[in-house]
């Protein structure tokens, strides 16, 4: 028996129109299983976007409410809180808090508790521009502390500070109450 190829396609005519709906299946069940099937399938994706996008929204409406808290409350507020909160720490700790405080803003040779809230610090300072980035970096530092007084001179500057802090009344009943809530 020979195999004549146009005897072939003569027999196979009648049935070439089932080719295409064939090949179309056959690509819809493949384009099918790549989606489905893959662990790294495009249907995965969309999910972790999807969950991302959800945890972004939560966060931002976490940080629009604590922008809102920041924007209500002013210097005076958190001074008088401040000072509320001040009265449960020992003197001792706070000067402590301060004097490290006032040792990342410059090169600081010696300080010493010049009264109830203040302390007399020396910095060494080159120039006067010097104590001036120095005076700044400490107007950062509001409203913990503020600069009362400031003598220069050789090479050395000294400048009494305020502290925001008050020492303890020792027998002071409020002090047996419980520490004010603070917005989160």
């Amino acid at each position: 028996m020979d195999f004549d190829i146009d005897t072939q396609i003569k027999l196979a005519r009648p049935y070439l129109w089932l080719a295409y709906p064939l090949l179309t299946v056959i690509i819809i069940i493949i384009s099918f299983s790549y989606l489905i099937g893959n662990s790294n399938s495009l249907l995965t994706r969309i999910g972790q976007a999807n969950q991302k996008i959800q945890t972004n929204i939560k966060l931002k409406a976490i940080l629009e409410a604590k922008l809102g808290v920041l924007k209500s409350v002013t210097d005076d507020v958190l001074t008088e809180r401040l000072k509320e909160q001040a009265q449960f720490l020992p003197l001792e700790r706070e000067i402590w808090t301060a004097i490290s405080g006032l040792r990342t803003v410059g090169d600081l040779k010696s300080f010493y508790n010049s009264g109830n809230q203040a302390i007399t610090v020396e910095y060494k300072v080159e120039n006067s521009l010097v104590l001036q980035k120095l005076l700044e970096k400490i107007d950062e530092l509001k409203p913990l502390m503020s600069v009362t007084g400031v003598s220069y001179g050789a090479k050395k500057a000294r400048l009494e500070i305020d502290v925001a802090f008050e020492p303890l009344a020792k027998l002071n009943p409020e002090l047996d109450k419980p520490l004010p809530n603070l917005p989160k």
